[in-house]
């Protein structure tokens, strides 16, 4: 009787194999830790966008001077001294300018008599007005610098700085048109950010600028969001009627 002995083992093949799939995992171990580190900074990306977008939002809903803010004035038309002669007062009887309708209370004229100018640009900046309560109106926004950070440990206090800055300013635009005038149905703008102007005039131009000194690739990009506000007055709210 011939006894066969099977004794378990690894062939050689099988090793090999086992060793080039080693290999290959961790050849590609480096690109796989790179690429989750981009998606991160990318994902990082699109939040600081996100954050610029609701700040953008967020200005836009302040006064647009600092006249307009203080609740002790009436909540009229400012007078400025550089802007577009079309939209100066021409009703001197009810102190409104072109187009505006009778049944409309924008106003130049405040109903204690007399206008009331926008201050100019020197005026402009957080604490710098000395009327109505710290950033009230959109210009105490100039110059304003928010630092996003990014939370490393959930529910923990590590945070990740990369250096990722909004930066805001706000700036007097041209508003003259480059074609056709405001008597006229169709008006024609060049770029307005492209017209800033030294003196005051109907329109602020609001920009938000999202910078960082990091290096990575998806981060090292110039965004700017922009926007405009225009001179038209204060808002007023009528109290509900009593039926």
């Amino acid at each position: 009787m011939i006894l066969v002995l099977h004794r378990k083992g690894v062939a050689m093949i099988e090793l090999i194999f086992a060793i080039v799939i080693m290999a290959i995992v961790l050849m590609s171990a480096p690109t796989l830790i790179h690429q989750s580190v981009r998606s991160g900074y990318v994902a990082l990306q699109q939040e600081s966008i996100n954050t610029l977008a609701s700040q953008l939002n967020l200005l836009l809903t302040k006064e647009w001077d600092v006249s307009n803010a203080n609740p002790e004035l009436p909540p009229v038309v400012l007078t400025v001294d550089s802007g577009n002669s079309d939209l100066n007062m021409v009703d001197l009887t009810t102190g409104r300018r072109v187009g505006t309708p009778m049944t409309s209370w924008r106003s130049f004229v405040s109903s204690t008599g007399g206008v009331i100018n926008a201050v100019d640009a020197t005026q402009f900046g957080e604490g710098v007005d000395t009327v109505g309560s710290p950033l009230d109106d959109i210009d105490d926004y100039h110059e304003k610098v928010t630092t996003l950070k990014g939370d490393g440990a959930a529910g923990g206090s590590n945070y990740i700085d990369l250096n990722i800055t909004l930066t805001t300013t706000v700036a007097f635009g041209s508003d003259s048109p480059n074609g056709g005038d405001y008597n006229d149905t169709t008006l024609t703008f060049n770029h307005p950010f492209n017209n800033a102007s030294s003196g005051t005039t109907n329109i602020k131009l609001v920009m938000v600028n999202l910078t960082t000194t990091n290096e990575a690739e998806e981060l090292s990009k110039n965004i700017t969001l922009s926007a405009f506000m225009c001179n038209i007055g204060h808002y007023k709210f009528t109290p509900p009627k009593d039926y």
